[in-house]
């Protein structure tokens, strides 16, 4: 590691755990670090955290880098420059005048305000939503005025002490700098994209008012300073600059994809998996043939298309922990993810007829139906672990293709990043199940290379955000399909769209108008 090599700090608040990444100014991944945190259910259907936790995450994450045999301060060593952020949204915490919370944050995953989303989608027709918000996205209820509207019917005695509604983000950032702050993307569906300014109409039939946002500037912006105290306590050089950042979605594409001149396909994986196009042109109206989907704005010239499947990465790691390996954790805790893959990669495509419909959390893009539920189907005496193992990840890839379907044009090839993007059967099944060629990153980490190049950007060692992806990112690994298998999955595909449907009344609950298209 050369002396004085200059980095940027990068935060990924995520729905489990806060990474913690060293970057440099070439994008090289110099240090990494993880701490996770709970996600409570205090009742069926709700999904806290605490704001306590989320803090101590981020300090733990930080402290894994900057700790005993971590990055110094001192001469010869790295030097951090800068922190940033990329951040779990949808995720919403009451905040009192003092600055405390009043609530945990009320997680993307909570669907107590279904029965408001459904309100506010009678209340407000999509032109009208669209007019006040300069997006296009379906409402859920990971919204924040369908939230708001519960704590107002539920909980109006908290909702009469609140100063602000904030995200994760929002909140570490005010314990950095002593700011409270939130950038135009992670409030989209608070304020008006274009204009920054809240949408008032929108909170007041939630029960609030605009006063309710807290201050809004944009991705690359200071947020403020790192408090000297706090700073001591993480190992940090006190005063640097805390980048405000963005969601995770726009700064993983950031990270991703840069700002591309040519429209470029993404999968971008997690607990949930982001799929879609981002290409050149500003926002406008989204056409019939996308409905179901998410159309917004993403910097000055670009646009992105997309769907959201709620269960990615998590299916394979609910299987792994609770089917194949209950009970044989190593004496840490931790379960063999190789096994269950060497034994997956066993099996042929298609999984022998085995399906797995992945809604362990509901579905959102192409369906947007909280009720769906996860299912295997197609069981025989003939299937094992193995296939098991396969089916879900079969599951996630079919998913995505229903998102990919709807997609105005087909994407020539996907760029993918995140967690399971480190297993390459998955990648390739995913190649194999889509027809088209995956680029994997050097860093699987996209969001905190995201977080490095807006840094980048906003302490001037690249004259434009285009420029600082362009230098800062790295492809590592392709993957090219099988074209065998696409008989196999195209027969697949249709059967796992003929299954949802077919349960439909089963799960219980009546679906947006998109689920009845594939």
């Amino acid at each position: 590691m050369a002396a004085g090599t200059k980095a940027v700090l990068s935060l990924d608040i995520g729905s489990s755990s806060c990474k913690a990444a060293l970057i440099d100014d070439c994008g090289r991944l110099l240090a990494e670090s993880k701490a996770s945190y709970p996600i409570h259910h205090p009742k069926p259907g709700w999904c806290d955290q605490h704001p306590d936790e989320i803090w101590e995450g981020a300090v733990r994450a930080i402290r894994g880098l900057t700790g005993d045999g971590g990055v110094a301060r001192g001469e010869g060593r790295i030097g951090v420059e800068a922190i940033s952020f990329s951040s779990q949204i949808g995720s919403y915490m009451l905040i009192d005048r003092e600055g405390e919370p009043l609530t945990p944050f009320v997680t993307w995953m909570d669907t107590r305000a279904a029965a408001e989303a459904q309100e506010m989608k009678r209340a407000f027709s999509e032109a009208e939503l669209q007019a006040l918000l300069g997006m296009d996205i379906p409402v859920g209820p990971n919204w924040v005025a369908p939230k708001l509207r519960w704590f107002h019917r539920h909980r109006p005695e908290l909702l009469e002490r609140t100063r602000y509604v904030v995200q994760p983000k929002d909140w570490v950032i005010r314990q950095l700098t002593g700011r409270w702050l939130s950038d135009n993307t992670s409030a989209k569906s608070a304020i008006h994209r274009q204009t920054l300014k809240p949408a008032s109409k929108l909170l007041e039939w939630a029960g609030a008012g605009p006063e309710i946002v807290p201050p809004i500037g944009l991705p690359h912006e200071i947020a403020g300073e790192l408090i000297p105290s706090v700073a001591e306590s993480l190992g940090l050089p006190g005063g640097i600059p805390v980048v405000l950042g963005w969601n995770d979605m726009n700064a993983a594409l950031l990270g991703l994809a840069g700002m591309p001149d040519r429209t470029a396909g993404f999968d971008i994986t997690g607990t949930s998996e982001h799929v879609g196009l981002i290409e050149r042109g500003s926002f406008s109206p989204v056409p019939k043939y996308v409905e179901g989907m998410n159309w917004v704005p993403f910097g000055d010239e670009h646009r992105v298309l997309y769907g959201v499947t709620s269960t990615g990465g998590q299916a394979l790691k609910w299987y792994v922990e609770q089917i194949d390996q209950f009970g044989r954790a190593n004496p840490a805790g931790a379960v063999d993810y190789d096994e269950a893959l060497r034994e997956a990669g066993d099996v042929r495509h298609g999984s022998d007829g085995l399906l797995f419909l992945p809604y362990l959390n509901g579905e959102r893009s192409p369906w947007w139906n909280p009720a769906a539920k996860g299912v295997f189907y197609g069981l025989s005496p003939s299937h094992d672990r193995r296939h098991l193992a396969r089916a879900v990840m079969e599951g996630v890839g079919y998913s995505m293709r229903t998102i990919i379907a709807r997609l105005p044009q087909r994407p020539e090839s996907m760029l993918i990043a995140g967690g399971s993007s480190r297993n390459r059967l998955w990648n390739q099944i995913k190649t194999d199940l889509i027809g088209v060629p995956f680029s994997r990153l050097e860093t699987t980490e996209a969001g905190c290379l995201g977080a490095a190049v807006l840094a980048a950007y906003s302490l001037g060692w690249y004259s434009t955000l285009r420029e600082a992806g362009s230098r800062m990112i790295r492809i590592a690994e392709r993957y090219e399909p099988d074209r065998s298998a696409g008989g196999v999955y195209d027969e697949g595909y249709e059967k796992f769209v003929e299954l949802y449907h077919a349960l439909v009344p089963v799960f219980g609950c009546e679906p947006s108008r998109a689920s009845k298209d594939n």
